[in-house]
């Protein structure tokens, strides 16, 4: 949200644009998918399966690619830099929705 924000208030730099934003960390979809696992069963007490399934057959091979943001430019031209690791990052936002469904 900052990031965004931070745009905003720099208009006049960054109109026109583009960035790539992230925690400047690789993590794997997997990995993602086991960190809400992990972090929903600490806060709800509940536990989520997670069901594997093999990647469709005309999958791109671009689509299998490691990718890790680089926010190296909107630092350099606004001053932002990731606050949260993933982590902590996610379970800011499951308790965030946990509060609003309550």
């Amino acid at each position: 949200v900052n990031a965004f924000l931070t745009a905003g208030a720099n208009m006049h730099v960054v109109n026109g644009k583009y960035y790539v934003l992230g925690s400047e960390k690789g993590h794997s979809i997997k990995a993602m998918a086991e960190h809400v696992r992990d972090l929903a069963a600490q806060i709800t007490g509940r536990c989520v399966p997670i069901n594997h399934v093999p990647a469709p057959a005309d999958l791109s091979k671009i689509e299998f690619r490691h990718f890790v943001a680089d926010t190296g430019c909107f630092q350099k031209d606004c001053g932002w830099k990731p606050e949260f690791s993933l982590h902590e990052g996610l379970g800011r936002t499951i308790q965030f929705f946990r509060k609003d469904k309550q």
